[in-house]
C-alpha cells in the first residue's frame, strides 16, 4: 500500500509551490500555500494506514484520480485552506465522492 504522501504526491506539490513562491514573490497566496503544505505534510504522513487513507485508496485505481487530487492540491492557498492534514484529506475525499456522484459513473471500487 502506498503511503499517503506518495499516493497524493505531496512532496512534489510542496516543491512546486516553493518554486511558484520564488517565481512570484509578490503573490502572498503562494507563500501561504507553501506554509500550509510545510505544516501539514508531516500530519499527512502520520495518517498513512488510517481509515481516511483507506477510503481515498478506493478511488486510486481510477484513471482520473491523479488529476482530481492535483486539482485540489493546486487550490491550497487559493481557496482551500486546510487547518490540518486530516482536513485536507477530508476535502480530497469529499471532492472524489462528489465527482463520483455527479458523473453517475463508478469512480470508486469496493
Amino acid at each position: 500500500m502506498l503511503d499517503l504522501p506518495c499516493l497524493l504526491n505531496i512532496t512534489a506539490t510542496l516543491d512546486w509551490r516553493a518554486r511558484k513562491a520564488e517565481q512570484f514573490p509578490d503573490d502572498e497566496r503562494n507563500k501561504k500555500a507553501l506554509e500550509i503544505f510545510q505544516r501539514i505534510e508531516p500530519e499527512i504522513a502520520v495518517l498513512s494506514g488510517s481509515p481516511l487513507h483507506l477510503r481515498i485508496l478506493t478511488f486510486a485505481t481510477d484513471e482520473r484520480f491523479g488529476g482530481e487530487v492535483g486539482f485540489i492540491l493546486r487550490r491550497v492557498g487559493f481557496g482551500v485552506f486546510p487547518c490540518s492534514g486530516e482536513a485536507l484529506l477530508e476535502e480530497i475525499l469529499a471532492q472524489l465522492e462528489l465527482r463520483c456522484r455527479s458523473t453517475g459513473r463508478l469512480f470508486a471500487v469496493s
